[in-house]
């Protein structure tokens, strides 16, 4: 039965042809009329001995049945039930909230993930250089939860904040050193992150971007991604353009032409190397942000970005079925 469970991604530890599991297994309780039952799985034995917290509980602990293993294993720094867990990591995010003066990104996938991650979750505040607030918000978030798995915090009109949440597998952080290393990990996957979003808004507006295309493929074998771009992109673009008598219409064909050759323009930069997850189109920055970033990334010691041109944002929406924020 162990064997056949399914995980998209599983781990071996005795071989190709042995047991399987999203992770090694070390150890395995099993009981039924609180007598250990005979089996064994990977080379381990089940047995009525379970292990607490690595940190906040013994590593050897004694049980007689599900709830006297839920007790023990409460008083030893892990709480069984995701239920449990959820709960307590939701009423700590509210409260952060609260007095922060602040409220969550909502994020239901983050929430479960955590939920999941942790065995007595505890939820810490962190603070980011405010700086960084001039990166669209869409990269933000990505970056916080995707790389750092944190929660993003808005302010009450909506804009993003420089703090930001995270669940920690501890009871507390009193001497504020998790939140110190939260930190600088988050400093360095967004310092790293304005580097290359840097590099992109720079080269969006170079006429060397679109050519560049023509050595990238879809997969092996296949037509370049220039001419796939053309075919299923560029070319009905045209045509909604060239079929419509409208003035509006008309008065923006360049400008939708234009949406879509940068399509895929990211493909070819170094933003796409080193953030595949992003897909973000052409950002309408003002021109304080612009400046703003730039400031950043000088004072940073980076090289100082020429900004490409930008183009109105509803020719990226007609592209890309997308909207304002």
């Amino acid at each position: 039965m162990l064997h056949d469970l399914y995980w998209p991604k599983t781990m071996t530890w005795t071989g190709l042809t042995g047991a399987r599991f999203i992770r090694p297994i070390r150890w395995i309780v099993g009981l039924l009329d609180g007598k250990p039952l005979k089996f064994s799985y990977g080379g381990l034995a089940a047995s009525d001995v379970t292990r607490g917290h690595r940190f906040l509980g013994a590593a050897s602990i004694r049980v007689k049945s599900f709830a006297d293993y839920e007790k023990s294993l409460r008083s030893n720094g892990v709480l069984v039930r995701p239920s449990e867990r959820l709960s307590k990591i939701e009423s700590e995010l509210a409260a952060h909230a609260k007095k922060g003066g602040y409220r969550i990104h909502p994020d239901a996938e983050l929430l479960k993930l955590v939920t999941y991650l942790n065995e007595f979750p505890t939820v810490i505040q962190g603070d980011f250089d405010p700086a960084f607030l001039n990166l669209p918000d869409e990269i933000l978030v990505t970056v916080m939860r995707g790389h750092q798995k944190y929660f993003a915090v808005e302010k009450r009109n909506g804009e993003l904040a420089p703090h930001f949440l995270a669940v920690i597998n501890l009871a507390k952080d009193s001497k504020g050193l998790v939140a110190s290393g939260s930190r600088e990990g988050a400093q360095g996957t967004l310092c790293g992150c304005a580097i290359f979003f840097g590099s992109r808004i720079k080269n969006v507006g170079s006429p060397t971007i679109f050519p560049s295309l023509n050595g990238l493929l879809t997969s092996p074998g296949s037509a370049a991604i220039v001419t796939r771009l053309s075919a299923s992109v560029r070319s009905p673009a045209g045509w909604l353009n060239s079929g419509s008598t409208s003035a509006w219409w008309q008065a923006h064909v360049a400008e939708t032409d234009r949406a879509a050759e940068l399509a895929k323009c990211d493909l070819s930069t170094e933003w796409s190397a080193s953030f595949l997850s992003f897909k973000v189109s052409s950002v309408d920055f003002t021109q304080k942000r612009k400046a703003s970033l730039m400031k950043f990334l000088t004072r940073s010691t980076i090289t100082t970005v020429r900004w490409g041109s930008t183009i109105p944002f509803h020719a990226i929406s007609l592209v890309f079925g997308g909207s304002r924020r």
